[in-house]
């Protein structure tokens, strides 16, 4: 899968008349701000200018989170996938992409039973119909295809914690700050776990405590 060439349709046709132009009037903002707040190293007046989501992550997003470009992304994304690294699931209709998640596997040596699954997004028109219950199922089952019965992950939504909750994930525990925000406020981030086909860890962990 072209991950770029996928990325560059938002930037396109009816996508970048209504989807990115709304978007980029919430986003700009929120990156301004942040440029401000901590003084970074990135051309604000550039920001104000971008036309595309390829310009605004080109300019904000990769660079804030360590990559040269938006593309630098994508390729990392597809060489772990094609390294065997990274397992990319989709859900699709009619050739377009609804959702996606991530199963990383690029574990330790001395963890060759667990993976972590990330980036679970759905598209905001295709929500509530049951793709993200399905993405993780799925997830869950590449997981375990693959050797890997010991799942973690983490998060700051509570609509996706509710979900996790309901598809049997376990809390480990609640980290305070630990991810900025795109306003550069501070938020804490759930982590859970969840064992796979009966398998139980050999020691079973504290209680985490209630929020």
């Amino acid at each position: 899968m072209d991950l770029a060439a996928a990325a560059r349709v938002l930037d396109s046709g009816f996508n970048r008349m209504v989807y990115t132009s709304h978007f980029l009037n919430l986003l700009k903002p929120m990156a301004l701000a942040k440029i401000a707040a901590h003084d970074l190293a990135i051309d604000a007046r550039a920001i104000r200018a971008s036309l595309t989501f390829r310009q605004f992550d080109d300019l904000f997003t990769a660079p804030l989170h360590g990559f040269t470009s938006a593309d630098d992304y994508w390729r990392r994304v597809e060489r772990a996938v094609a390294d065997e690294r990274s397992i990319l699931l989709a859900a699709e209709s009619d050739g377009a992409v609804l959702g996606t998640v991530q199963v990383d596997v690029d574990t330790p040596p001395n963890q060759p039973h667990r993976a972590s699954v990330c980036k679970l997004l759905v598209h905001s028109d295709a929500r509530r119909r049951g793709l993200g219950e399905a993405l993780m199922v799925a997830a869950e089952e590449a997981a375990a295809a693959a050797g890997r019965w010991l799942l973690v992950l983490d998060t700051a939504t509570p609509a996706a914690e509710r979900l996790y909750r309901r598809l049997g994930w376990t809390v480990a525990g609640v980290v305070p700050d630990y991810a900025m925000n795109p306003d550069c406020s501070l938020t804490q981030t759930v982590f859970y776990w969840k064992a796979l086909a009966g398998r139980a860890p050999a020691a079973s962990p504290r209680s985490a405590p209630r929020r």
